[in-house]
């Protein structure tokens, strides 16, 4: 069986056995600090790339204001 199973004509989707060695192999090499602030850091990319898209698609639109200040 492939690593990745095709769902559909494109979508794809990890076999479950490859995310469970990856979640193990995770947890035993990432610090709870190090996970924590790449998600954090992850998180953020994400919602500056919706802030980005929201601002393309709506510029006429008014935001709040960033609470970290960024």
């Amino acid at each position: 069986m492939p690593a990745a199973d095709e769902h559909a004509p494109d979508p794809y989707a990890l076999h479950d056995l490859l995310r469970l060695c990856t979640a193990e192999q995770a947890a035993g090499r990432d610090r709870d600090p190090e996970r924590r602030a790449a998600l954090d850091r992850l998180w953020r990319w994400y919602l500056s790339m919706v802030d980005a898209a929201a601002r393309l698609l709506y510029p006429d639109k008014v935001r709040l204001a960033d609470p970290a200040g960024r």
